[in-house]
């Protein structure tokens, strides 16, 4: 899981993420979430998969750590950056299917 700093301290839901920012480092991935409502920005490092893991898994752990602040599933449509190991999403929330229970 990562080690989570939030400019927000809140009891349950920590906000809506809208948008994720995911980049290496030497030694770690890094990211990014943009909240809305309340508004706000949380940050942390992926301590699973190393900075040497592709970024598909990198994507994955980052998935999972913006559906633990908004405590429900959550879809990420990811675009490269133009930095090299950038990359962006735009978050939405899943549609349910037969695996996904809704929240």
């Amino acid at each position: 899981m990562a080690k989570r700093r939030s400019r927000r301290s809140r009891q349950g839901t920590q906000g809506t993420p809208s948008s994720i920012v995911l980049y290496r480092t030497p030694t770690q991935w890094r990211f990014n979430l943009h909240l809305s409502s309340p508004a706000g920005l949380a940050c942390g490092a992926l301590d699973h998969p190393s900075a040497d893991s592709t970024p598909d898994e990198a994507q994955t752990a980052a998935l999972a750590e913006a559906e633990l602040f908004a405590d429900r599933p959550l879809a990420i449509a990811w675009q490269p950056d133009e930095q090299p190991d950038w990359w962006a999403g735009t978050i939405t929330p899943a549609i349910p299917t037969a695996t996904t229970p809704e929240p």
